[in-house]
């Protein structure tokens, strides 16, 4: 019988369920075909290159009437199918799997390198410093005698400089008059007129001294003063400009002393550097500037002497003048009556700081002995 008749049968007794109780041989299921083990798909991708994938064979199986499966498409390899071939029945072919894998993707453009920073400036090497100056020539031996007067270089003597130390030079006021110098100097510095140092008699301190100058005479004097050649208050200028002199203070000095013509704020009160203060020879202040001075208040009494030492307390000095430098006109005629006439003058006494220092409550005579003078550098 052939083949399919005998499936034919053996199907349509089945479905009677008596295919066991006949004994026809029906034959059994027919095995389903082995599918195809696809080669091993591996797909490195390097540089864009291929790898194709391996084919494995399929397994034969055997009758059945089973389709075979198709091979498992191997991604990018080619599998191949197996063939169903069983006794009796026909295994279709497996359907091969697809062709080889397409080519890999090349690898992305490469991003180029970021552009790299410029090397930061060198600085350059430290200027040196330059070598010292050589040392000055030695001075000539000597100069001319006829620039003493006026040289600021050579001011009364020979290479003796006036100090440009706090002087005035934008109104040039570097000058040496008759041997001395008087430059004019910046507000608060008084010019002296005296050698630097006791050692270094060749230079001029200038402007170096921060006020001015002022001394009580060691000695007494009486009206009218007629001591040196003057008399009246030209006399009693006189007498302090040459104690001033013989102790080496040089300058120019007066008395403080108004008359009946004349106040001693015209005749003192600085033009210049009011605001400088005025010192004893001690360096003690007695006032800071003029203002100061005839406010009525002195800061320290005048007491220190032209030999720089102090004399006795409460000594009476001549003045008729106020504590404004003022006249009182109580002079003595003028300082030029001597005998006991009129109201006598005013005087002032070294122990006070208030307006008695230059005006007391009572003038004494004018034939009073053992009075002194105030002096005041200008």
């Amino acid at each position: 019988m052939a083949y399919s008749s005998i499936v034919n049968r053996c199907a349509s007794v089945a479905i009677l369920g008596v295919v066991s109780s006949l004994g026809l041989g029906c034959p059994g299921p027919a095995p389903q075909a082995e599918v195809g083990t696809g080669g091993t798909d591996t797909q490195t991708t390097s540089s864009g290159s291929t790898d194709s994938g391996l084919t494995g064979p399929g397994s034969s199986g055997t009758g059945g009437n089973g389709a075979g499966g198709g091979g498992a498409q191997g991604a990018g390899g080619s599998g191949q199918g197996g063939s169903g071939h069983g006794a009796g029945g026909l295994g279709g072919g497996g359907l091969g799997g697809e062709g080889p894998g397409s080519g890999g993707q090349g690898g992305a453009t490469g991003t180029g390198g970021a552009t790299g920073t410029g090397g930061a400036t060198g600085t350059g090497g430290a200027t040196g410093t330059g070598g010292a100056g050589g040392a000055g020539g030695a001075g000539g031996a000597g100069c001319d005698e006829a620039i003493l007067e006026d040289d600021e270089l050579n001011c009364g003597e020979c290479r003796r400089e006036c100090s440009v130390t706090n002087v005035d030079l934008a109104n040039d006021g570097l000058r040496c008059e008759g041997g001395l110098c008087v430059s004019s100097c910046v507000d608060g510095w008084a010019n002296i007129s005296r050698p630097r140092a006791d050692d270094d008699p060749n230079t001029d301190d200038g402007c170096e001294t921060p006020g001015r100058r002022v001394f009580v005479t060691d000695g007494a004097y009486s009206v009218p003063f007629n001591d040196i050649e003057s008399e009246g208050m030209a006399g009693a200028d006189a007498i302090c400009q040459s104690r001033a002199d013989d102790e080496g203070l040089t300058g120019l000095w007066l008395a403080w002393m108004s008359d009946r013509t004349i106040d001693a704020s015209d005749r003192l009160e600085p033009l210049e550097l009011p605001n400088a203060p005025y010192i004893q020879l001690n360096g003690a202040v007695v006032a800071n500037g003029w203002d100061d001075l005839t406010n009525g208040n002195l800061v320290g009494g005048i007491s220190i002497t032209e030999f720089g030492v102090g004399l006795a307390e409460d000594t009476s000095v001549w003045t008729g003048t106020d504590a404004m430098g003022e006249s009182t006109g109580v002079d003595c005629f003028g300082w030029l009556v001597e005998e006991d006439s009129g109201d006598g003058a005013t005087v002032g006494s070294t122990a006070l700081l208030d307006d008695g220092w230059t005006a007391t409550n009572e003038p004494l005579p004018c034939d009073s002995a053992d009075i002194h003078l105030y002096c005041f550098e200008q």
